[in-house]
């Protein structure tokens, strides 16, 4: 007989008397092949037994297994997503943080070049000085400004303690030396745009603003008016030798009135006349008690 690869149950039953029917096959191997089968055929008695037995559905434990994976996973995946959306939301906190923490740096460094702008512009000082003049009330930034100069000017003192003790008797003797010549340089200089009223003016303004800045920053306030074309060449120098004469005359004690009163003399002497500068100078005389 042709061997056939299963032997189970079913196909001893039903496959092998079939192959066995096409097949030539002894007789005596026939029949202890037969009577093999006859003993794995199921008696009746073994077909009651086996139907008796429980059946186990398998079906059923697979949509079981089934369902409970699906619960498990969908269970997992509402914790994983409502954790993405918690991180998702600390996230867009954040975010939210630090464009607005970026919006007041911004804010910050835009009040900070403000106020440094208005402090390094020389027009201030003259804004400010216009201001004060006129009556009104001092710009915004005022109090940075006058804090600035206020450090500035008392670093600058601190200084020159020493180099003032020290040559103090020196410095005396030079400027009550260059004083005359330096007044009389002012007054042969003076253009006919600014005239003596003019000049006084000045006077009394360089001597306000050292109060306020070093004479440095006031002689580069002068520069810069002549780059913007305001001053010429030779107006530029009057008010550079302002500035010279004034704070040289501060330092030996010589008051502002004293000072326009001086350079008002010593113009008369040289044949100026100016009907404004008179008066100016007869109520400083007044207020001074000088005549």
């Amino acid at each position: 007989m042709v061997e056939w690869s299963c032997s189970c149950v079913f196909c001893r039953v039903f496959v092998h008397p079939i192959l066995r029917k096409f097949a030539h096959t002894p007789p005596e191997v026939e029949e202890a092949e037969l009577v093999a089968e006859e003993g794995l055929v199921p008696t009746p008695q073994q077909v009651r037994e086996a139907s008796s037995a429980p059946v186990i559905d398998v079906n059923g434990i697979k949509e079981a297994i089934a369902e409970h994976v699906s619960l498990l996973v969908d269970s997992k995946l509402k914790e994983f997503s409502s954790r993405v959306e918690a991180v998702e939301s600390e996230v867009k906190k954040v975010r939210e943080e630090v464009a607005k923490s970026i919006d007041e740096v911004k804010a910050s460094l835009v009040d900070i070049r403000a106020a440094v702008a208005e402090v390094m512009n020389p027009f201030n000082y003259l804004r400010t000085y216009s201001r004060q003049l006129s009556g009104k009330s001092a710009p915004r930034a005022n109090h940075i400004i006058e804090s600035f100069e206020k450090a500035l000017e008392g670093f600058m003192k601190r200084g020159a303690v020493a180099s003032e003790a020290s040559g103090e008797v020196v410095q005396q003797q030079e400027a009550q030396k260059g004083l005359e010549e330096l007044s009389k340089e002012l007054v042969s200089r003076s253009s006919s745009r600014l005239g003596l009223a003019g000049l006084i003016k000045l006077i009394k303004w360089v001597d306000d603003m050292l109060n306020r800045v070093p004479k440095e920053v006031i002689e580069e306030i002068a520069r810069f008016m002549k780059a913007v074309g305001v001053v010429d060449d030779e107006e530029e120098r009057v008010v550079v030798g302002v500035v010279d004469f004034v704070y040289r005359a501060r330092k030996m004690g010589v008051k502002v009135n004293e000072q326009i009163i001086y350079i008002y003399n010593l113009a008369k002497v040289f044949g100026v006349e100016d009907r404004v500068a008179s008066e100016e100078v007869l109520k400083l005389a007044v207020d001074s008690n000088i005549g």
